[in-house]
This record gives structure tokens, sequence and C-alpha cells, in this order.
């Protein structure tokens, strides 16, 4: 499925800047909802995706006192590159912006999967993702990283919906994904319900000495 225009707009004009890569590295995400009933309806999803396996996820803590090669720490909101699109995402009516999150963690050239825990609220962001009355939304999963070659980000997420907390029936779909990325660029995980941005980029000079 080719990107929507809209969002295609939103990502040309957000560019993230960097300097000299460094073994730390930045990730921002934004997870959202494509609310368009056209889109909901658009295909048959199954009842059960299935559950991504988080035995290899990392809990990241929003402080760390981890040597700085090691570092592995959430962001606060203040230094996000991207709530810019965040906002216009929450404007728009087509898209209901669920979570935003940025996180710093290291990465060699190993083809290692250990990936980070993804969840709602991991950062206090999901009472942001609408106003619906008595909806409630969970996203569950992880994304990883991988640099060999080039840079991959494996993206293993669950998007579940329920008209109320104590409803029975859920709507939940899957989108698992494995995109080779670029410094300096915005990428986009294209799903027909559930939306996913993704900057990764490498943290350099004063940056990287905050990250300790």
């Amino acid at each position: 499925m080719s990107m929507p225009k809209i969002l295609a707009g939103l990502l040309l004009s957000t560019m993230v800047s960097i300097a000299a890569a460094d073994d730390l590295y930045k990730v921002e995400l934004i997870l959202f909802e494509n609310s368009d009933p056209a889109a909901q309806q658009a295909e048959h999803w199954p009842a059960n995706p299935g559950l991504p396996a988080l035995d290899n996820t990392r809990e990241l803590a929003a402080h760390s006192a981890a040597p700085e090669k090691n570092s592995w720490r959430l962001l606060p909101p203040a230094e996000f590159a991207l709530g810019g699109i965040y906002q216009r995402l929450r404007a728009s009516s087509h898209y209901r912006p669920i979570l935003h999150t940025a996180w710093v963690q290291p990465l060699d050239n190993s083809d290692r999967k250990l990936g980070v825990h993804v969840y709602s609220g991991m950062q206090n962001e999901a009472a942001s993702a609408g106003t619906d009355t008595g909806v409630t939304r969970k996203i569950d999963g992880s994304v990883g990283l991988r640099r060999g070659r080039f840079l991959h980000a494996d993206v293993d997420l669950i998007y579940m919906k329920a008209a109320s907390a104590t409803a029975v029936s859920t709507t939940a779909v899957r989108l698992v994904d494995t995109r080779r990325l670029r410094s300096k660029e915005v990428h986009y995980l294209d799903h027909p319900l559930l939306g996913v941005i993704i900057s990764v980029n490498p943290v350099a000079g004063r940056d990287a000495s905050r990250a300790k």
C-alpha cells in the first residue's frame, strides 16, 4: 500500500540533524491509528493475530547510571524531535496518535536481536490517544535494532482496541515488519489500521555525554 499523501507531506517536512556516528543511537517512535472507517473495513483481520514475543526485550528506565557505552534510557519529551508530526497527527481527522516515545541505546555491529519493550503508557503518553468516550486502546510489542552492513529495525507490535474496559469484543491487529533505515530520514511503516513513524540516529558530541 502506498503512503497516504498527508503522511508523505508530514515526513518530507521533517529531517533529523546528526553529527558523527557513535555507538549510542537515539530512537524516536510515533504510533497512530488510522481512524478512517473505510480503512478499517478494507480487509478482514484474523481474530487471533498472535502476540509478540517479549522474552528477549529490555525494559527501559527514565534514568540510568550505566556507563555511556552500555546506556539504555528513555528520553524526556523535551528531547523529542518529531513533536511537529505528532501534533499534526492529533489535528488530523484521519489519524489518531496512540504513543510517542524515544530512547537512547547502544548498538554494535553484531546481529543481536535484543529489542525494547514498547507498550501503552511507557511514557504516560497514552492519555493523548484520543477522546472517544469509553474506548480503550493498548499497544504491546517490541522494536529492535540491528547494525551490520546496513541499519535495520525489527518491529513486532500488536494494537488492541475495545469499546470499553469491560467489552468482550476487541479488535486486534498486529504489525510485523523489518525496515532498512537511513540516518537523517524519518521512516513510515505501513499498515491499513496501525501506522508507525520511526527515526534512528547516532548520538554524537555532547549529546552522547548526556546519555551516561
